[in-house]
């Protein structure tokens, strides 16, 4: 094996190594968006689940529950 061979073989193992990581990191950002995409999609069902509560509920019990739910669901975006 030549020098230049090694050097060639050492730059493209380099590559595939930096396009591994690479998808990996893309997988990453598409799981964690679909991530943020479920837990939107979960608050707005809590939030509409609260909001049709029966009307005896306390206002300050649904904002509180609201409140809860939130924090649960979107503790990334706090």
């Amino acid at each position: 094996m030549t020098a230049d061979h090694s050097i060639e073989q050492t730059r493209d193992n380099t590559y595939a190594i930096d396009q591994t990581a690479d998808q990996a990191n893309d997988q990453n950002i598409a799981q964690r968006t679909d991530n943020t995409i479920q837990r939107t999609d979960n608050t707005k069902t809590t939030y509409q689940n609260l909001t049709s509560m029966d009307n005896r509920t306390n206002l300050d019990e649904q904002q509180q529950l609201l409140e809860m739910a939130v924090k649960k669901n979107c503790s990334f975006l706090i």
